[in-house]
This record gives C-alpha cells, structure tokens and sequence, in this order.
C-alpha cells in the first residue's frame, strides 16, 4: 500500500531522490513498466493525480511504487508484498527488471506471491512468529511440510495435476491472455467540473437568515439598547456630578439618579440578552449550514471530492466553516447597531445645536465607514492567505502523517517538513500582518474617538458661553459623543473579518457548487424481485477523458450464480465495481 501523494506522476516517483533529473524519472517508470500508461495521459509525466493514488489501479500504483524503488537504487532492499496488486502478465513482465533492481544487491523479500519468492537463494518460513524452515523452494518442498501446504494451497497443485495443466507453479505462460486495451485516465483538472452560475457569496449566506428574520432584528434593537444605555448612563452620570456640585435640592437629582441605576442595570440586563440571543441565533444559523454543506458534500463522493486533498476537505469542513461562526455576530450586526445608534444619537444632539450632530455624523463617516474600508482593503490580501495558508497546512500536515513510512523509508521525511514548515511561516506571517492592520485601526479608532470628544467641547463652550446650552450639559454631551463612539468600533474589525468570511465563504461554494458525478432519478425503478444483474452495451468515459475506460460491456448473471472479472491492471475492472455500485454515473 504504498503512498501516493496529490502531486504529478514525476514529483510522486521522485520521492525516492528528489534531485533525480527527468531521464532518470522516465527510465524508473520504463522498468516498471509504468510508461506506456503514463504516454496515454493528458500531460504524461506532469498530470497530476489524486491523494491516495485516486483513478489508479492497484497494480499501476504498485508498479508506480516499483519505478521509486528503481530511481533509488539502494544498496539494501526490503520488498513488502512488491507484486500483491498485479496480474500474472504484469508480474511476468516486470521479473527481469525486478531481477536487474536486486543484481548485487541485499534483498529482502516478503510476499505471499511465489514468484518473488522462488527468485531467493535462502527461503525462511515463520509459523507463529518462529523459523519453521530455512531452505531453497526445492528443499523445502521435500523437508517441509508447512511450506508445501502453503505452495499447494497457492498454486492449488493437487487441481491442476488432475487436470493435466501446467504443474510449475513458477511458470506464468498457462494464465495468460491477451491483454485487453488499455485507456488510463488522470483525475479531472479544476476546469472539467461543471458548476452552477456564480452568485455572491455575502448574498448565498444572508439567505440563512431569512427563517431568523425577528431573531436578527432583537439581536440589533438588543445591541443598540446596549449601547444607548452606555451613552444614558455616561451622560446622566456626567450631568449628576456636574449638578450635584452646585448644591441643589435632592428633588433636583432624584430623576438624574434613578436614571444613573436605570442604565447602569439595563445596560448589564441588554448586554446579556443581546449575547444571548445573537449567539444562539449563531449556533442555529451554523447547524443549518453544516447540515446544508453535508448534504451538498455526499452526492460528490467518491468522484468529485477526489480532486481535492483529505487535509483541504477538512479544513473546508472545520476551519472555514468556523469562520463563518463570526459573520453574524461580528461582521453584521455592528453595522446594524452603528446604524440605529448613530441616528439616535443624532437626533439627541441635533436638539441643542446642529453642528454637533454634524460633528457625530462626520466621526461616524470617518471612524465607521473610511476607515472599515480601508482596513478591508489591508486585511484582504493578508486575509485570503491566512485561509488559504490554513487549508494548505491542514492538507500538507495530513499528506505527512499519512505517508510517514514512505518518507522514512526514502529519508524524505525532513524535506516535507520543511515544506510544512515553510507553509506555517506564511500561516504565521499573515496572522502578524492582520495583528497589525487590527493594531492600527484601534490605535486610529482611539484617536478618532476622543477627537471627536474634545471637537464637541470646542463647540459646546461658546453655547455655553452665550447661554444656549445650560452648563451643566457640556460634560454630558461631551461623554455622550464618546460613547456613541463605541458603536463604531467594531466596524472596522467587522470589515476584516467579512473579507476572511467570503474566502472562506467562497471556498465551500466550490465544494457546493460542483455538479454530481451521479444523479438519482425522480421516479426511482422498483427494486428487482432476484438477485439477477444484467449489463447491455455499457460505455464509460471519465470527465476530461477522449478514450472510453469501458464500452461494449454486456453480460447477464442469474441469481445464485458467481461471475469473476478478470484481466490485466488496468484494463477496467476497478472502474466496472465502481460503476455497479454508481460511484459514477
């Protein structure tokens, strides 16, 4: 079961010496007899094929796993099975240059097919985790019965003796056949997928919101109470202290301090209730698109979800739809608080002078619009590749610990490692770039803030001054401008996290978006009453493919009858399984 990594046929033979030059690479996969396959696909040696070894027949991954051991050249070989997934012809052809890959070489061999076996100048034979013989084949079938049995029960000698065949189990000439032509595929490149028309992504997400509309609509009058009740209590807080000073009666204060408790309570109460119901208005909204994404993802596999990396998948599954989590509760629903806040609070200031409210519209522009936009515009490019860079690591982290032993076996291992290293520094880097993007919009929300704070003081004390405003309001509306501010701090952070929210946003609606390899019928047929199958004329051609892997294949099996299917590697067996099975359509 050798590893096959999501890479070019080249890049996955050259594991065994990555420094080996492209002649190099095509003699390995000549004495392997991998070449003539690779001649029939699309870009020879550069087509790229599926993680695990995706559309190759066991016997061509097999052989593909024999042309590294060819390119590495070592001195000590351990063949593990080296023949398990190949037909006689195959195994046939490929004896003499299995036999010029061990010329001088220490070789061990352990299989079960005979052919390696018979080529070993010292057999060992293990029962029970002991040495049961040591001998050549000759010997041991005189002096070891264990060995025997297991030859009989392999060749099955008693049969073929009875039936005047062949009685040397080493010869493969009995069992051949003319092999069958041959059309090898490679996976679907990116373009071969068909997929609906583009939509927005920002506008495909919203729509999970239509079924929540009321819930949307509180989490916003929740978190515009919230923040009303941070400027109430900030601006009766100033207007009792300043009030206070000039000794007036306690009936004077009394509205001024229950309205101090008033905002002071609710503003805990609001906060509380706005976290609550946005949040379990989050949870929702992601169990229906987690459910909506499984039942988009199963019609795909097990052909359209080959084109990707397990680790990609994953990362699709888990870690983008994980930022999704943020779109509502922090991409969203500030925009709408900052709306219904901003507008409040200008109201309120426009009743003493218009020019504050101005001023606080001016701040909102600034600090809630320009500025969110030109946070977007820093966190995009640092955004895209924090999300792409994360599902590269996850694919890369899951392609090095599923194909450990190859890299060990070749001493390749700290090469991928450097390269997941070297893709978790670009991970790295663009969190610092969004650190610091997210360090210069507070910095700039800080200043923009108390500007505007101090531009109302500049403003309210010649009101003040002429009696228009009564004094003891300049500290009030001074607060209250800065605590409307609060409104607008998130926005810009709301911005970048809608940029890494469309990545990853875009990033399943090409899972989504990709038509099924396999399509059920509205009117499903009836379930037959036996066990009986019949194939009429069946052709089958992989997407992106001009050769049929299949065509012409009738047959009919009757219930309670056994068909074998047989023939060379790769001449379409896998794909028939497939294919009854409708792994593809």
């Amino acid at each position: 079961q050798p590893a096959i990594f999501r890479d070019t046929i080249a890049a996955n033979i050259r594991l065994a010496r990555p420094n080996a030059d492209d002649s190099a690479v095509a003699a390995a996969a000549a004495a392997a007899h991998l070449a003539d396959f690779i001649d029939t696909l699309p870009e020879g040696f550069n087509t790229v094929i599926g993680e695990g070894g995706a559309r190759l027949s066991g016997g061509q991954a097999q052989r593909l796993a024999l042309a590294r051991a060819f390119l590495k050249d070592a001195p000590l070989l351990l063949l593990d099975e080296p023949t398990s997934q190949l037909d006689p012809v195959i195994e046939s052809q490929l004896a003499d240059a299995t036999r010029r890959l061990m010329a001088g070489k220490t070789v061990i061999t352990i299989a079960h097919r005979l052919n390696p076996v018979f080529q070993a100048d010292r057999i060992v034979v293990l029962q029970d985790g002991s040495i049961a013989a040591i001998g050549r084949h000759s010997d041991l079938i005189l002096n070891s019965p264990l060995y025997k049995d297991l030859v009989q029960a392999y060749t099955g000698l008693d049969r073929i003796q009875s039936n005047n065949l062949p009685q040397d189990p080493i010869s493969t000439s009995a069992y051949q056949t003319t092999p069958s032509t041959q059309v090898e595929l490679s996976l679907p490149q990116d373009g071969d997928l068909e997929s609906t028309a583009p939509q927005s992504v920002i506008r495909r997400l919203l729509r999970f919101f239509k079924p929540y509309l009321w819930e949307v609509l509180a989490s916003a009058l929740l978190g515009t109470l919230t923040i009303g009740s941070s400027i109430g209590l900030m601006g009766a807080s100033a207007w009792l202290i300043v009030t206070a000073a000039t000794h007036p009666s306690i009936a004077v204060l009394q509205v001024a301090i229950v309205g101090v408790r008033f905002f002071g309570i609710s503003r805990g109460v609001s906060r509380y209730a706005e976290r609550l119901v946005s949040h379990n208005l989050t949870f929702r909204i992601l169990t229906d698109l987690r459910v909506w994404f499984y039942d988009a993802l199963i019609p795909l596999a097990p052909a359209r979800t080959s084109r990707y990396r397990a680790g990609d998948l994953l990362s699709r599954i888990t870690s983008d739809i994980r930022t999704l989590e943020d779109f509502y509760v922090r991409s969203l629903a500030p925009q709408l608080v900052a709306i219904l806040v901003g507008l409040g609070t200008g109201a309120f200031l426009f009743q003493y002078q218009p020019i504050l409210a101005a001023l606080l519209g001016s701040t909102f522009l600034l600090g809630g619009l320009l500025l969110p936009l030109g946070v977007r515009h820093l966190a995009a490019g640092p955004g895209r590749s924090l999300v792409q860079s994360r599902a590269n690591l996850v694919g890369l982290m899951v392609n090095y610990i599923q194909g450990l032993p190859d890299l060990l076996v070749y001493g390749q291992a700290k090469r991928k490692g450097e390269q997941i290293e070297e893709v978790r520094q670009k991970y790295n880097k663009a969190q610092l770039n969004l650190a610091r993007v997210r360090g210069l919009n507070d910095g700039l929300l800080l200043f923009i803030s108390n500007l505007a704070m101090w531009l109302t003081l500049i403003l309210v004390i010649p009101c003040v001054q002429d009696g228009q405003i009564p004094g003891e309001m300049l500290a009030a509306l001074a607060l209250i401008v800065l605590s409307a501010c609060e409104a607008i701090q998130p926005l810009p952070q709301a911005m970048e996290t809608l940029t890494s929210s469309q990545e990853a946003g875009s990033r399943m609606m090409e899972i989504l978006d990709a038509q099924p390899a396999v399509r059920d019928l509205m009117d499903h047929l009836p379930l037959p009453k036996d066990g009986s199958l019949q194939v009429h004329d069946l052709r089958f051609r992989y997407p992106g493919s001009e050769g049929y892997a299949l065509q012409g294949i009738s047959f009919q099996l009757q219930e309670g009858e056994l068909l074998a299917v047989v023939g060379p590697s790769g001449s379409g067996k896998t794909t028939l399984a497939n294919l009854l099975v409708r792994f593809w359509g």
